[in-house]
């Protein structure tokens, strides 16, 4: 199955996302004015008597991220060995927009800075929210705290600073670098913080890491995005021979390989005796695969990254996609679901969004030579689109309808010459599982 080609520039040039091919992702975001030629404080804090940390290997990659942009010229100041009197001196002389904090964190008690013998000293939140604050009116704009269990000092530090990161688990090296490298690649290309701070939960989660939901960030003093433990929503709609429920192991595999709020919907043994299963994301209405095999022990792994089949990424960026899908109900998700699987059952079969930055300009031409739609209204885009050549099947479905959410949903089948109008997307999804079967 072909699914959604992404857009990698605002010209007509698409790659297909599928689990083989490499693609960076840099979406516009709305939400915030970019932050472009910002100075950088790195701070760090090793101290001797804690665990050591790979805080130069996070130094350089966040360095190389910055350079790889064009943004290497932009001043970056370093502090190892850190003591709250040597960031209060940076702070005057640097005058940063952006302080990078990356050391050990203790929860309520504070941060963990250095003394003049190389030991352990403590900060706390409310310490650190008094300096940096004193600073948010001369330029300092961000704040990001990568030690674990930095959140009680972020939300402090919120008060006065206009974006701080903090992280509300413990947070493993290899985890917090990731984060680094996908939040400095949108800073460095000149994005807004609230986009850099998804991008970072996105590489710690692509590069197969659990912690991808421990980064929380505040804007203004509020809570954005926190940490929220993750479920399982309902049982698979399909199942293997004889299989009534998946098994409590499966389900445990399951969130182990990806930690988010997920609906099963399709699981089916294959010959080799693995499982590849089907899943959508709920938070953001991704779809994605992977595939387990029972282990020695008899306990269900993954065996692969988990795979994205159908992300409906809307330029200029993913929060247009979440505001859209916020008003769809549980009813409509169930149908996109049973399409998506649709989709991938029949392998003739093709799944795209089609909004004016894929078709380009102008829209109503366009749709019609690109994708074979007729769009008699563009700001009923956008509208998702499956499409079975073999047996002459097309579904539209205008998500952004006045009415609601996928209210004008059209079937059109070739063979017969008909086209059915239908006012929800259960009854289209219905009837085309009925002409595919």
């Amino acid at each position: 199955m072909n699914f959604l080609y992404l857009q990698l520039t605002y010209s007509s040039f698409f790659v297909p996302f599928l689990s083989q091919t490499d693609v960076t992702r840099y979406i516009d975001s709305f939400m915030d004015k970019p932050l472009t030629s910002k100075r950088i404080l790195f701070v760090s804090s090793d101290p001797s008597d804690r665990s050591r940390l790979r805080l130069a290997e996070e130094r350089r990659e966040i360095s190389l991220e910055l350079r790889i942009a064009g943004y290497d010229k932009i001043p970056m100041q370093d502090i190892g060995a850190a003591r709250t009197s040597d960031i209060q001196r940076a702070l005057l002389d640097f005058s940063p927009q952006i302080v990078h904090f990356s050391g050990h964190g203790t929860g309520s008690d504070g941060l963990v800075f250095q003394d003049l013998t190389g030991h352990s000293k403590l900060v706390n939140g409310q310490a650190l929210a008094n300096l940096f604050g004193a600073f948010s009116n001369e330029g300092l704009e961000c704040v990001v705290l990568n030690a674990c269990y930095s959140d009680e000092q972020a939300k402090l530090i919120a008060e006065r600073v206009n974006f701080v990161v903090g992280m509300s688990e413990e947070i493993k090296d290899s985890a917090a670098i990731a984060f680094s490298v996908g939040f400095y690649q949108a800073i460095g290309a000149g994005r807004s913080v609230d986009l850099a701070y998804e991008l970072g939960r996105i590489a710690i989660q692509t590069a197969g890491f659990p912690e991808h939901l421990t980064p929380v960030l505040y804007k203004e003093g509020q809570l954005v995005y926190e940490y929220q433990k993750p479920q399982i929503d309902e049982p698979p709609t399909i199942c293997p021979p004889g299989a009534e429920e998946v098994t409590s192991n499966i389900a445990e595999a399951c969130q182990e390989a990806y930690p988010e709020d997920i609906r099963l919907i399709k699981w089916h043994m294959n010959k080799d005796e693995d499982i590849t299963i089907l899943f959508r994301e709920r938070r953001r209405g991704w779809y994605f695969q992977m595939t387990l095999l029972e282990n020695a022990t008899g306990k269900w792994e993954s065996v692969n990254r988990v795979s994205p089949l159908f992300l409906p990424l809307l330029q200029p960026d993913e929060f247009a996609w979440h505001k859209l899908t916020e008003v769809a109900s549980s009813e409509d998700w169930y149908a996109m679901d049973e399409i998506v699987r649709l989709g991938l059952e029949h392998t003739e079969s093709t799944i795209h969004l089609v909004n004016r930055f894929t078709v380009g300009e102008p829209v109503l031409e366009n749709a019609m030579e690109t994708f074979g739609i007729y769009v008699p209204d563009e700001h009923l885009l956008p509208a998702f689109l499956f499409l079975n050549k073999a047996k002459g099947l097309l579904l539209i479905s205008y998500f952004k309808h006045p009415d609601g959410f996928a209210k004008e949903n059209m079937l059109c089948d070739d063979t017969t010459n008909e086209c059915r109008i239908f006012s929800s997307l259960k009854e289209a999804q219905k009837s085309l599982e009925i002409k595919l079967s």
